[in-house]
């Protein structure tokens, strides 16, 4: 099973360890491989926080990747990883590798750093049946959850050979890129034909 990040880790801010850890963990459970595909300027921070969890061999650093090469390790792997942080000072962001996720069509495993549960994060994955999402105002039940998921999807993997994927198809209307510029449209003629009225 291909586990893919593609972007920075802002020198370690973002912290791939509770994954790393949960693979450490479940390592004598299944008999399906984990790789771990990374992409972009952080390949040594990555590394060394796999090698915290002593599962530095399954990273494959690709390095620095134009945008189409990062779109086709996206397309290569089976889950995508996205992590983001949710404090009292800082809520409710999404990075753009949420929505790659579903323009992709991945399953998402989520890691939420900071100190607020109950991100937006986690729960638009657990809304629409997206993935797994562990955050750290919850450690001991969220890292116990990530180990599970991930032994149902080697599981499944191993069994079909293929991922275990089945969203709310709303949540493509909904956030995917199609999805929002359809909206944004709506909303530009929307103002324009009100502007219309206004000069009549």
């Amino acid at each position: 099973m291909i586990i893919c990040y593609t972007g920075t880790l802002y020198g370690g801010l973002r912290d791939i360890t509770p994954l790393f850890q949960a693979i450490a963990n479940i390592s004598t459970k299944i008999d399906t491989k984990i790789k771990f595909l990374y992409a972009g300027a952080d390949g040594l921070v990555a590394k060394k926080q796999a090698e915290k969890c002593r599962v530095k061999h399954i990273i494959t650093d690709m390095g620095m990747l134009t945008r189409e090469d990062a779109a086709e390790v996206q397309a290569f792997s089976d889950v995508f990883l996205v992590i983001t942080w949710n404090t009292k000072v800082e809520n409710g962001i999404l990075t753009g590798k949420f929505y790659e996720s579903l323009a992709r069509k991945k399953p998402v495993i989520g890691i939420v750093a900071g100190d607020e549960p109950n991100s937006e994060l986690k729960q638009l994955i657990d809304r629409y049946n997206l993935g797994f999402c562990y955050e750290e105002t919850h450690k001991s039940s969220g890292l116990k959850g990530l180990e599970n998921y991930l032994i149902e999807q080697c599981e499944y993997k191993k069994l079909n050979g293929t991922i275990l994927y089945n969203p709310d198809e709303i949540v493509f209307n909904e956030f995917a890129y199609d999805g929002i510029a359809k909206k944004a449209t709506k909303i530009i003629e929307d103002l324009v034909r009100s502007g219309n009225k206004m000069e009549e």
